[in-house]
């Protein structure tokens, strides 16, 4: 099949194979994840409802469907071409939980419905109540659990000329993928609701129906406005974002990361940013550490509005919660606070009265992890605190990391700065001192002050405080360290492939987690490392830049879901696994061809 990107005037196409994912978003929290056989269920259509996803549709599944001929990313919707030259439409309207899929002729096509919330895979107390109203049908879904309702909403379908039969099948599916991710359950009973006949519907959710009524009226009847609103939403976009590069599929590939990250972010009622998704879509909950990984690449505006949300609360509550709901502590999120905080001031986007603030807060939070976080004068955390958050066989990363010095390095420097006090240079001054003579062996920089594990963490330590080392020093780390962690496809193994917790296949060896941070190469940071190595030495590092640069630009455009970057590969091979579309993936990639751009 033919895989075509189109961002305003701007295309890249090839002959793929391939079961591709499509991911369409609303800016407020809800999302479409679209693949013609569906192989995880997590894919469908989801809606946010009190900080909870709820799906709701699973899947349209046309009658007598021939294969796929193309697939067209507008970016604002995306269109499917089958071989009988039937032609598809998906498109979500930015404010509303509604999903419009229109063809170019009248099809007969089967509704299939999971509704729940995400994560709860029971299957049993699931009720589907249909009636008609106004030519609309109306689905009510019910779970309940020990006798009571858990949740419930409607799905309300609309159209001016169709036919319909309801079907009331219950249909096991098989979900590949989540078999590969070794994430149970692997098959789940979806119910075929109804067979529709025609060429044009809109599906809107929600809790309360009148409402899902009104906003299946207003799209349907505004349909042609909100498209051309759309379309003029991606040229703006597209003339503010394009770089200047003459390479297309890097340039295509940037743009789809930017807009990507972009859609990443929630909107309340009011139009302002609730917050970023890590990952589309099991990990759409607002992690600190991954939006202020990411909020570098969002326009000047998005960039300080999230992080004033951050702000706020870290000056409210002397703490930066790890994400919105039930996730695990990150140790690193306050340093990074303070390293966009610095970069915020040094572009002139805060104002005098914020960052006096900041440096309140800093000073505080310096006290607060001297006597709380601190060993022989070392930054120190708990096990699964660092990015690098799964266990394997002890290894869990607890004590003193590497990249958790940087960010403590980052924080004593930007305190003196900010104060010009003695005391701040002297923490600074000494702490590095002390990482140098406890990791630094000349030629390599150890993970932790008692592990000499090779691990790509160096280059997230270079991201936040290059002033470690002198650069003749840093080349040599890296190029002992991409003995150890380069792949010839283009990336780095989280770990040595020579350690002994070492798996190169996603998921795989003996246990799921082992992969997961000893083996599998994560986009994001092989982009951070692609900085890293260009502020370095960008000649001695051309073939690595080139090669982890291309990998980013095939697992955007031309794998997984399309348009979108991954969270991981294996390591023996390049893959896009993982998290569908991954935030920080994204921005690192946008930053790291900044990088390279800049003269």
């Amino acid at each position: 099949m033919k895989v075509l990107h189109k961002f305003s005037g701007k295309e890249a196409e090839k002959d793929l194979k391939g079961n591709f994912k499509m991911i369409l978003t609303n800016r407020i929290g809800g999302f479409f994840s679209w693949q013609d056989n569906p192989e995880s269920r997590y894919g469908g259509f989801y809606h946010r409802y009190d900080e909870k996803l709820f799906k709701s549709i699973e899947s349209i599944k046309l009658h007598n469907a021939s294969e796929i001929k193309k697939i067209t990313n507008n970016f604002w919707n995306f269109e499917v071409e089958r071989k009988d030259e039937t032609k598809e439409s998906f498109f979500i309207p930015y404010g509303f939980n509604t999903l419009v899929y229109e063809t170019n002729k009248n099809v007969s096509f089967d509704l299939i419905l999971d509704a729940k919330e995400m994560f709860d895979n029971d299957e049993w107390n699931r009720v589907y109540d249909f009636s008609e109203e106004d030519e609309k049908i109306i689905i009510k879904y019910t779970k309940s659990q020990d006798g009571e309702k858990k949740y419930s909403f409607f799905v309300v379908i609309y159209s001016d000329s169709f036919t319909y039969k309801i079907k009331k099948n219950w249909v096991l599916r098989d979900y590949k993928y989540d078999f590969k991710r070794k994430d149970p359950p692997f098959g789940r009973y979806v119910f075929s609701a109804m067979e529709l006949e025609g060429f044009k519907f809109v599906f809107s959710v929600s809790e309360d129906k009148e409402r899902a009524v009104s906003e299946a009226e207003i799209v349907f009847k505004n349909l042609d406005g909100l498209k051309k609103d759309h379309q003029k939403n991606i040229n703006e976009f597209e003339s503010q974002n394009s770089p200047e590069i003459s390479n297309n599929e890097a340039g295509m590939a940037f743009l789809s990361a930017k807009f990507s990250l972009s859609n990443m972010l929630v909107h309340d009622q009011d139009g302002n940013i609730d917050g970023m998704y890590a990952g589309i879509p099991w990990f759409s909950q607002f992690w600190a550490r991954d939006s202020l990984i990411s909020l570098v690449s969002l326009s000047n505006s998005q960039k300080l509005e999230l992080f004033l949300k951050y702000f706020e609360e870290f000056k409210n509550n002397k703490k930066i919660a790890s994400c919105s709901t039930g996730c695990l502590e990150s140790a690193g999120a306050h340093g990074l606070f303070f390293k966009r905080a610095e970069e915020l001031i040094s572009e002139d986007i805060l104002a005098q009265d914020e960052i006096f603030e900041i440096k309140n807060i800093l000073e505080e939070e310096i006290k607060r992890v001297l006597i709380h976080e601190t060993r022989e004068g070392f930054a120190v955390n708990g096990p699964k605190e660092t990015w690098m958050d799964s266990e394997f066989q002890g290894d869990a990363r607890e004590g003193i990391r590497i990249e958790m010095q940087a960010l403590r390095l980052k924080m004593y420097n930007l305190a003196a700065k900010l104060t010009g006090e003695r005391k701040y240079f002297e923490l600074e001054h000494n702490l590095s001192k002390k990482v140098r003579e406890y990791f630094f062996t000349g030629e390599s920089l150890k993970d932790g002050i008692d592990d000499k594990s090779i691990r790509p963490n160096i280059f997230f330590a270079f991201y936040i405080y290059p002033e470690l080392l002198f650069k003749h020093e840093w080349s040599k780390v890296f190029l002992n360290a991409l003995d150890e962690l380069w792949l010839p496809w283009g990336g780095l193994s989280s770990i040595s492939k020579n350690s002994s917790l070492f798996c190169g296949e996603y998921r795989g060896c003996l246990s799921p987690d082992q992969s997961y941070h000893r083996g599998d190469s994560w986009y994001f940071l092989n982009n951070m490392a692609v900085i890293a190595l260009k502020k370095t030495d960008v000649h001695k590092f051309k073939k690595n830049i080139e090669s982890i640069l291309s990998a980013s630009i095939n697992d955007i455009l031309w794998s997984g879901a399309l348009g979108h970057h991954s969270e991981v590969s294996s390591a023996d091979k390049f893959s896009s696994f993982g998290c569908f579309a991954q935030s920080w993936s994204a921005a690192l990639y946008t930053e790291a061809l900044d990088e390279i751009l800049k003269k």
